[in-house]
């Protein structure tokens, strides 16, 4: 996953801003993904691509979905 993780990032980012707005500066759009709840962020990792819906799949099979991963 690790080689992945920067695509799987910057995917998120996109199913998060289709869904709300694009803030203009990365500060603003950062503000934005912190605020968002946790199962948003879940959803958008799960949606960006096919390594971040097996990411998401994998945690949910080993019960390892946490705050402190989110």
């Amino acid at each position: 996953m690790n080689p992945e993780r920067v695509t799987v990032n910057r995917d998120s980012r996109e199913v998060i801003f289709d869904k709300y707005f694009r803030p203009k500066s990365i500060s603003e759009q950062n503000k934005l993904i912190d605020e968002l709840p946790k199962d948003e962020i879940i959803y958008a990792v799960e949606n960006a691509n096919g390594y971040g819906s097996d990411y998401i799949k994998t945690l949910r099979n080993k019960n390892m979905i946490n705050d402190e991963l989110i």
